[in-house]
């Protein structure tokens, strides 16, 4: 079953709305450069599509782009407008543009969550000509011996989803979806090394969707099985954080 016809977990993610924002990595810096270099360089008119609490949106503001969000749950789009971000309550599919058209097209952490067959041809009219599609999502992984002992309790609680850095040699699915609906696309990885607490991983992990929608018994299984490996010194991590360019083709 794709992840968008998942609407529980799809629709999840109000519950932890603030551990969200607080503990969910922003994009490498390289990986929001990238974006902003494949389009026009005087502050592009971005449209970020679920947008969560702001975390690619505000990055994206930060450069000097003009940003408007589209967001479908109410406590994850308060808090993406505490931030002074002007957003939309909409899932995409039900979003009006109203006629306007937008310079780039962001999903961050969130495309896997729409019907590509029903959001690629609204993309493709929302885009100016010569406009981007940026299709983000950070993977981050646990290493070392740390790492090597979580690694087999996430498994057995909530198998990895894919694409992961398991599958890295594999071609991300969206590329096909891409292609079908009259896009020209490239994929790119940026990676990064970063520093856990015990704490902030933990609170990191159970606020994705898997966890979320666990039954409380085995989420609070999971969370001491994970808790009891884990060192006070926390732990280290690797970003292999992925880029998907596109345009309509031609």
């Amino acid at each position: 079953m794709a992840y968008y016809e998942q609407r529980q977990r799809a629709e999840s993610f109000g519950q932890a709305a603030q551990n969200y924002d607080k503990f969910r990595p922003k994009y490498p810096e390289t990986l929001v450069r990238k974006i902003l270099d494949s389009s026009t360089p005087d502050g592009p008119r971005v449209l970020d599509v679920g947008a969560g609490t702001g975390i690619l949106a505000a990055q994206l503001r930060e450069t000097g782009c003009k940003v408007l969000a589209v967001e479908p749950d109410s406590q994850m789009a308060a808090i993406a407008r505490g931030k002074g971000l002007i957003v939309e309550d909409s899932t995409f599919e039900n979003w009006d543009p109203a006629g306007r058209t937008f310079d780039i097209i962001t999903f961050g952490q969130s495309f896997h969550w729409v019907d590509p067959a029903l959001a690629l041809p609204q993309i493709a009219q929302a885009l100016n000509p010569r406009g981007i599609l940026a299709l983000a999502w950070n993977d981050i992984q646990a290493t070392g011996e740390t790492g090597s002992a979580l690694a087999p309790i996430v498994k057995r609680f909530s198998p990895p989803p894919t694409p992961s850095s398991e599958h890295a040699d594999e071609e991300h699915p969206v590329l096909g979806d891409l292609k079908t609906n009259g896009f020209d696309a490239e994929e790119l990885t940026f990676e990064e090394s970063l520093i856990y607490s015990r704490d902030s991983w933990l609170s990191m992990v159970f606020t994705h969707s898997a966890q979320l929608t666990m039954e409380p018994a085995e989420r609070d299984q999971m969370f001491a099985e994970m808790t009891a490996v884990m060192t006070d010194s926390g732990l280290t991590a690797h970003n292999e954080a992925q880029l998907i360019l596109a345009r309509p083709s031609g």
